[in-house]
């Protein structure tokens, strides 16, 4: 390694998107590189890129070509913002390492040279890879934190919408157009002529006709005519919890339980003409 004033930096400036705040923004880490870089007579080259912290590092191009120039000799030394820009992820961070140990370059993490061979460089890495990791649990944990927040109070709805119901934002409420189509299946399987799941698709179409919903089928109308989100409550299990949303009443406690009655009588009756 040659003299401090020998030294060619290689800037590594990395974020995970365009929106990343300002405090930690591509220009910010070009900034304060280039700054450290030029109070330190270091001569630099800048290589900026906005990709995960996820993604190996080979496969980050503007990383690629400084690990090239470092393997080359072009530069002989990194510079980055802090251990975040590399060890967000177990492997990045043991590709990390391993390059700069197999080129023996100098790295800098802020305005310290770091020595990962020393007992402190190498506990600095292990806990920013940890401290990285711990970040990381926290802010999904405060995500599903907020997530049951807003289960609780009714805020959202996490399922699929289904006929009868439309999007309200991050709810559903019940859908005027397609409201009359669910009470009609609930209906009309009551009548004494409809037998089965095909006999109520045909007196739907009877009605609808090509105006008939294309959602609808025999399987379909299985499932509505069994799904109890219909009385206006959907039960929801998320992340280990029950939660109650009210989404908007269509049928009524009663409706709904002489069509369950009248589907385990038409079932009852298919198993005894199977056993007979």
């Amino acid at each position: 390694m040659g003299k401090k004033e020998d030294l060619i930096i290689g800037i590594y400036c990395r974020v995970s998107s365009e929106s990343q705040s300002e405090n930690t923004s591509i220009n910010k880490q070009r900034e304060l590189g280039i700054r450290f870089c030029e109070n330190e007579g270091y001569e630099y080259e800048v290589f900026s890129e906005v990709i995960s912290g996820k993604v190996i590092g080979s496969e980050r191009d503007e990383f690629k070509r400084l690990e090239d120039k470092l393997y080359s000799g072009e530069l002989n030394g990194i510079w980055i913002y802090d251990w975040d820009r590399m060890i967000r992820e177990l492997g990045v961070g043991v590709l990390f390492r391993d390059l700069i140990e197999s080129v023996g370059c100098k790295l800098f993490v802020g305005n310290s040279e770091k020595d990962l061979s020393s007992d402190s460089g190498s506990l600095e890495f292990g806990i920013g890879s940890v401290f990285s990791d711990y970040w990381r649990r926290k802010i999904s944990r405060e995500m599903k934190g907020g997530m049951r927040k807003r289960l609780e109070n009714d805020e959202v709805f996490m399922g699929v919408v289904g006929v009868g119901y439309k999007r309200n934002g991050k709810r559903i409420e019940v859908d005027d157009d397609s409201k009359e189509l669910v009470e009609d299946c609930y209906k009309m399987y009551l009548h004494k002529n409809v037998k089965t799941y095909r006999d109520l698709i045909r007196r739907l179409k009877g009605k609808y006709k090509e105006g008939l919903d294309k959602r609808i089928n025999e399987k379909s109308v299985s499932r509505i005519l069994k799904d109890e989100k219909y009385k206006g409550i959907y039960n929801l299990n998320w992340d280990g919890g029950n939660y109650k949303l009210n989404i908007g009443r269509i049928i009524s406690d009663e409706l709904f339980d002489e069509v369950d009655k009248k589907i385990e009588f038409n079932k009852g009756l298919r198993k005894g003409n199977t056993k007979n």
